[in-house]
């Protein structure tokens, strides 16, 4: 069961691993999980980045036409719920501002107005708990790393990661390997929002898509990208709700993060199922930590 926290006889020698994700994406909360459950002696350091977000969208607004400060709120608001869901491991994450990213494919009347409701925290109580760090803090603890000791996991646009290494060029040499749910070949259909066509632009690229080059053309270290073409299939896919939660723990974490996957299944899944049969629930962000764990 490839959510499910044992991971029998495999000991990962991580200390320190970063973890660039984005927000509200369901699948980078169970990367998360996925790592801190496969390394226990580890230390993850959750760079966040946020979608560009309107405060008061409708179905006229551009997808340019968003708000900065309310963008760096409700990232705020959802590292606290993001710490809120990965309680249960204490201080062995740590979350740090990892910027907004330029662009989003989700028009933004679909964002928290139409599925990411706030269904397993009170806004308020979310802000409260937010724990973020500065980006000059997470510069400062790799600095400090070994050189080649730190894997990174990416699970949404590499935003943050661009903008940790143009803070100081030296980070690039503390990593040691980048795993990353990222790109595809074009033969993928990709799911459509807004009912146009994505033109085989996958999620994390398309956010920000010069961060991504000035990343992948600046390390030196093994890169394994996980495209759309290996993450989008039915043998990893999931028909109902029910048979994603026969694949988690029986937790109150994993209540509540079945409780998103459920919003997410309602307002986007079973609408698509109308254009196309085949649409299932993909896990594909979780790839990373899955790569992480076999290379390892």
């Amino acid at each position: 069961m490839l959510l499910r926290t044992e991971v029998k006889g495999i000991q990962m020698k991580h200390n320190v691993i970063l973890a660039p994700v984005d927000v509200p994406d369901v699948d980078n909360l169970l990367q998360l999980f996925r790592l801190l459950a496969t390394n226990p002696h580890a230390r993850i350091l959750a760079l966040v980045t946020g979608r560009p977000v309107h405060p008061d969208p409708d179905h006229e607004v551009q997808l340019w036409d968003w708000d900065l400060a309310f963008s760096q709120d409700v990232l705020k608001v959802n590292i606290g719920r993001m710490g809120h869901l990965l309680r249960g491991f204490g201080n062995r994450i740590q979350f740090f501002d990892g910027g907004i990213a330029p662009r989003t494919p989700v028009p933004h009347w679909k964002h928290f107005h139409e599925y990411y409701r706030m269904a397993d925290i009170d806004p308020i109580r979310a802000l409260h708990l937010c724990q973020m760090k500065s980006m000059t803090e997470l510069v400062r603890i790799l600095l400090a790393c070994p050189d080649a000791s730190v894997p990174i996991v990416v699970g949404g646009p590499m935003t943050g990661l661009a903008q940790v290494m143009n803070r100081d060029p030296r980070v690039a040499q503390k990593f040691s390997e980048l795993h990353a749910m990222f790109a595809t070949w074009g033969k993928s259909k990709m799911m459509s929002l807004d009912g146009t066509s994505r033109n085989g632009k996958q999620f994390n690229v398309e956010c920000d898509p010069q961060s991504a080059h000035h990343v992948l053309n600046g390390l030196s270290c093994p890169i394994h990208l996980l495209p759309t073409e290996v993450t989008r299939v039915k043998a990893i896919g999931f028909w109902e709700l029910s048979d994603l939660q026969a694949t988690l723990p029986r937790t109150q974490q994993a209540h509540e993060f079945l409780q998103l996957y459920h919003l997410w299944y309602h307002y986007v899944v079973l609408p698509q199922r109308d254009k196309n049969p085949d649409e299932m629930i993909f896990t594909h962000d979780l790839a990373g930590a899955l790569s992480l764990l076999i290379q390892s």
